[in-house]
């Protein structure tokens, strides 16, 4: 269901505001939790006005994730630059100049108000609210005010927005635009990644709990909230986790699927903390014994997924409930702090009382270069820490150098771990992660021109290993597939014979049982998804389609999971993008071509790790090279800027 999002909010501070409401220097931090809550919202349009400040980082956020904006003004456009752009400073006045330059003619709104009227911004609110509601023709509207939550007795104009909104029925998230980050009470989302089955077998997407339910609720309660770790998920528990359940001042736990993780987390929570502690779960389902008793807020599930309509009426009751268990005078959520007489633990503001393993988790979290974390890595060295630690503490390394494209260093750090194989899930971990290292360090070899094959057979040896203890894990099976491809990939680069040919043939076939194998496991993960599609349609343009496969329904199937979530994620993107890509490829419609051209650039333009450019590279690469595309396409999407960095 389509969601339109119609906003207001105050401008930045003029020179000596007192008491002040939205400091200049704060106006960064604002944009990027817009931007977070936009791509968690994913709304089809918004609707709002263009002054300085908080409307314009609103804006310049939709722009950036495409989402088509409504623009009202209250009165003409020079005057209103003049009057509610320009006085900020000339920078506002040329970023204002900049978003209408970029608006379609029919999207901008502009009334003959008279600024001189004392009731012209109010009308302005009126006409925003009733733009809102014409566009959504019935569909939810969610609307977004910024301004500070404790307030001066003067009213602004974004109070009366708020108050002609509420009186609509629109639900308002409220952002106050005064906080600094480090001033900022925390939040920690304990909960599943992706697509998960509840004890019952029924699938729920939980990325829609997340992004619909979860991450509204924490920006309007005006948190500074973070995710446990992917690597949670998978059963890796470590000393980072529990210091955030210990000192975060909000944990959200999604008891969605009831796992064991999520119980031990609940469990180190109540421990450590008295209150503060939110459970959230699907509605209709009925927690196990020992959380039976606890408060639960319960959410919709309607077809695997929350739609927005449920989404806003859990919001409506999640944030009081979150309010009242801040509060100072809020009773223990916590059995253990109801049973017994006991004094939590005290943790300081600084990091003078953290152990160790804690101290060199916040390094690695705050670390954005190579030498920093080599660093970290050589003080770990030095550090006495348990065994478990250790490895939890050097995997975390391992993985961060490697992102970074510090193959070498990622190899090294990972291979002298030495994981035994009693530890099991943790040997199949690291195994999985190592592989994944040399198969990008072959990667790398190969781009200079040497031979990757003995990182490459590194990499096939590992990932065996990894699946005797993961099985078909989607992802070891897409690294897998990943590294046949590319010895495909090598092959078409440099055999144009047809004995060349045959040998790509035989590794594309290689991949495609390894991508087949982790799409069945696991079709939410669309990674899997968007390469058996891809290597699929090369094997059927070549004659020779996947046995027992449809590659339409994979497509569909993929499309569905990665459009799911948050919309500043590279690879959905990515995946989006080449979905794009698929369509065009099979329709050969001109009015695709730019499509796909556009996919791929604001795919590029999300924040990514450096290593993620090479895969997307060499998948266009293979579908050049195989013969599938002929219409230039696949070239021109090649000669992105991005591409030749």
């Amino acid at each position: 269901m389509p969601l339109i999002l119609v906003f207001a909010g105050n401008r930045t501070d003029g020179p000596g505001r007192v008491p002040s409401r939205f400091p200049l220097t704060n106006s960064a931090w604002v944009g990027q939790r817009l931007d977070r809550l936009m791509s968690a919202l994913r709304p089809t349009m918004v609707v709002g006005s263009a002054a300085a400040g908080a409307d314009i980082l609103l804006l310049e956020g939709a722009a950036k994730l495409q989402i088509p904006a409504h623009i009202v003004l209250p009165f003409p456009v020079q005057t209103f630059r003049e009057l509610s752009v320009a006085d900020r400073g000339s920078v506002w006045g040329d970023r204002f100049d900049r978003l209408l330059d970029d608006l379609p003619p029919n999207q901008l709104q502009v009334a003959d108000g008279d600024p001189e009227d004392e009731r012209v911004y109010s009308d302005a609110n009126r006409t925003i609210l009733k733009s809102a509601e014409n566009i959504a023709a019935g569909d939810v509207i969610v609307a977004v005010a910024v301004r500070p939550r404790l307030r001066d007795a003067t009213s602004s104009v974004t109070d009366d927005f708020i108050a002609r909104a509420e009186a609509l029925g629109i639900l308002v998230l409220g952002l106050d635009p005064g906080l600094r980050r480090c001033d900022m009470r925390t939040a920690f989302v304990v909960m599943p990644y992706g697509v998960k089955a509840d004890r019952n077998g029924n699938q729920i997407d939980c990325e829609s709990t997340f992004s619909k339910v979860v991450v509204p609720t924490l920006e309007s309660a005006d948190l500074d909230w973070t995710r446990a770790d992917q690597q949670l998920d998978a059963g890796i528990v470590h000393v980072g986790m529990l210091d955030r359940l210990a000192r975060s001042d909000v944990v959200v736990v999604d008891m969605a699927t009831e796992n064991a993780n999520a119980f031990y987390e609940l469990g180190a929570r109540h421990v450590l903390r008295p209150k503060t502690t939110l459970l959230i779960g699907p509605e209709g389902s009925r927690p196990v014994f020992n959380v039976n008793m606890l408060r639960r807020v319960s959410y919709r599930i309607t077809d695997s997924r929350v739609i927005d309509t449920d989404a806003v009426d859990t919001i409506r009751r999640l944030l009081p409930l979150l309010h009242m268990t801040i509060q100072e005078s809020a009773v223990p959520d916590s059995p253990v702090y109801q049973l017994f007489a006991v004094s939590p633990p005290v943790f300081e503001d600084c990091c003078s009382d953290a152990s160790p393993a804690v101290d060199l988790h916040r390094r690695i979290d705050l670390s954005t270069d190579v030498a920093g974390l080599e660093s970290i890595a050589d003080d770990l060295d030095e550090t006495e820490l348990p065994r478990i630690q250790r490895t939890e503490l050097m995997l975390r390394i391992g993985v961060r150098l490697r992102e970074r494209g510090a193959y070498e260093e990622s190899v090294h750090r990972l291979e002298n771990l030495g994981v035994s194989r009693d530890q099991s899930l943790l040997y199949g971990w690291w195994c999985q992660q190592l592989a994944l290292t040399e198969r990008r360090l072959g990667e790398h070899l190969l781009r200079l021109g040497k031979s990757p094959e003995e990182y490459w057979n590194r990499a096939d040896r590992r990932l065996s290993q990894s699946m005797e203890f993961l099985g078909d894990d989607a992802e070891t099976c897409g690294i897998a597939g990943g590294l046949a491809k590319r010895r495909a990939l090598r092959i078409l680069r440099s055999d144009s014979t047809e004995v060349g040919a045959i040998r790509a043939a035989a590794f594309l076939d290689r991949a495609l049982d390894y991508y087949g194998r982790g799409f069945d496991k696991q079709p939410s993960a669309y990674y899997t998804g968007i390469n058996l599609l891809t290597v699929g349609r090369i094997r059927a343009a070549q004659g020779v389609p996947p046995a027992g496969r449809n590659l339409d329904t994979v497509a569909a199937v993929t499309a569905f999971y990665s459009g799911q979530g948050s919309g500043d994620d590279f690879w959905r993107a990515a995946t989006g993008a080449e979905l794009k890509l698929d369509e065009h490829l099979r329709s050969q419609q001109s009015t695709s071509f730019a499509a796909v051209l556009t996919a791929y650039a604001a795919a590029l333009a999300i924040a990514h790790a450096e290593d993620n450019i090479g895969p997307i590279r060499d998948q266009l690469d293979l579908i050049r090279l195989s013969g599938v595309e002929t219409g230039g396409v696949v070239g021109a999407v090649l000669a992105l800027p991005e591409f030749n960095a």
